[in-house]
């Protein structure tokens, strides 16, 4: 991307596709961004830009600024992001620029955890369908809950370890009215039918510091 380039987009603001950053100085603002643009439609993160689209400029060393980018390209979200690099000495101020597009891997990149997507000028944790939605793009159909329920652990599930529910009295009144059925069993029955489909397992995820559980069914034997 040239400068003519970036500088159009300056002049048309911020938008889904685009960001404006002054500094390096809150690096958490520009790893969600990064992630979002990753996961979503790619877009150009410019540094040295308010958002009222005044060139401010970035002060730091252009060299050392161009290291720390492309250090955090490689190590600050889940996997290395694919991006290009520019600068321009502009009167008003130096700019930097990301061009960063859409990553293709085995799953959406995450920044601090978490999966970050853009909606409309922000980047944001997505809803569980756009989770969804982008889970299926890598080849995933994917359910994911808050907690596993009564101290059950990921190996007494792929078990089908005897079922404890968030609300015992509620579960055995479902059962009794004929609304559950093989309870218990969920587990065995999703694993014999995934070996039937693609050779695969379900993949049960236990994430205790962010506090959700993930189970995934690939589409596909080889992951794609």
């Amino acid at each position: 991307m040239e400068w003519l380039d970036v500088l159009r987009r300056i002049e048309s603001g911020e938008s889904r596709h685009t960001e404006f950053k002054r500094g390096l100085g809150d690096l958490n603002a520009l790893g969600m961004t990064i992630c979002a643009f990753a996961n979503t439609e790619g877009g150009v993160l410019i540094l040295g830009v308010a958002d009222t689209r005044e060139i401010v400029g970035v002060r730091e060393d252009a060299d050392g600024v161009e290291e720390r980018l492309t250090a955090f390209l490689q190590t600050g979200c889940s996997a290395p992001v694919s991006a290009r690099i520019g600068r321009h000495e502009d009167p008003q101020g130096r700019v930097h620029w990301l061009e960063i597009a859409r990553q293709r891997g085995f799953e959406p990149m995450r920044y601090d955890g978490r999966v970050w997507v853009r909606r409309e000028r922000s980047s944001v944790e997505p809803s569980p369908t756009e989770l969804q939605e982008l889970y299926n793009t890598f080849g995933y159909i994917l359910t994911e809950e808050r907690a596993i329920p009564n101290h059950m652990t990921p190996a007494r599930v792929r078990a089908g370890a005897n079922p404890r529910a968030r609300n015992d009295a509620m579960g055995h009144f479902m059962a009794g009215m004929g609304y559950m059925e093989r309870r218990g069993r969920g587990w065995l029955i999703m694993r014999t039918a995934m070996r039937a489909f693609n050779g695969t397992e379900p993949e049960l995820l236990q994430d205790e510091r962010n506090r959700f559980v993930r189970v995934t069914f690939r589409l596909a034997a080889n992951g794609a």
